[in-house]
């Protein structure tokens, strides 16, 4: 078993998400922790005996489902359905988070759904928006990376100086910058499929994956779709030859 901390998200017995966490102190393999939460709670339990008795709840304030987990340094980011984002420490040489250290981050009025940590910024998303936020002192700096109100971010994912975003429709993604926010690049994803059938609806992306040099785009029509991406830490622009798998 790794030497680390899970979390979890999940609403009622189903689980919605979840991250893993590295152990910050030196002690046995009983101290690794689960972390999941309740519609409203982020509950941990001990890893290596999951029946086990809750042995932390961390509240939020706003009674607001949680719907995202991010670890990021020592802090653990909790995504919340209202447009918050709450933050909670670690105690002092313990795994655990301080449950009196919760603070919340006012990011929009759309559900934060996705998080993704970038060095010592973790970037939330917010309806058809992201929230740049920094770690240590939870400043944050906003962006629109859709036209569309209506639109949400549905995954991100980071390629060297660049994050792709997909959405909740549309088979469109788009790269933006990482320190700029600028967008670099947009692919509709159904004009580069050969597989689509004429009188079939457009794409829609349900999953993205940097791995082995590519981009990996999954999509609701059953095909997974890859573009390579330069492995050196510039920007990712596409402009090789793409892949298409049928899954």
């Amino acid at each position: 078993m790794k030497d680390e901390v899970a979390a979890h998200t999940h609403t009622h017995t189903h689980t919605h998400t979840h991250t893993h966490t590295p152990r910050v102190s030196n002690a046995g393999p009983s101290s690794r922790r689960l972390v999941c939460s309740s519609p409203c709670r982020v509950l941990a339990y001990g890893s290596v005996d999951t029946a086990a008795q809750c042995l932390l709840t961390l509240s939020n304030p706003e009674g607001c489902p949680v719907l995202c987990l991010k670890h990021a340094g020592r802090f653990l980011f909790a995504g919340l359905r209202n447009g918050s984002l709450m933050v909670y420490g670690r105690r002092d040489g313990d795994d655990f988070w301080d449950p009196d250290s919760g603070r919340c981050v006012k990011l929009g009025s759309e559900p934060v759904r996705k998080l993704l940590v970038l060095d010592d910024l973790v970037w939330a998303s917010c309806g058809n928006s992201v929230s740049v936020v920094d770690i240590s002192g939870l400043g944050t700096q906003t962006f629109e990376v859709h036209p569309d109100p209506m639109i949400s971010v549905a995954h991100m994912a980071r390629a060297g100086g660049g994050v792709w975003m997909a959405f909740s429709e549309g088979s469109s993604i788009r790269l933006f910058h990482t320190e700029t926010l600028e967008l670099l690049q947009e692919i509709n994803v159904s004009t580069r499929s050969t597989l689509l059938n004429t009188g079939q609806k457009s794409m829609r992306v349900t999953s993205l994956l940097i791995c082995q040099g590519l981009l990996w785009v999954g999509t609701a029509q059953g095909l997974i779709i890859t573009f390579p991406v330069p492995k050196l830490e510039g920007i990712p622009k596409i402009t090789g030859t793409v892949i298409e798998r049928s899954a």
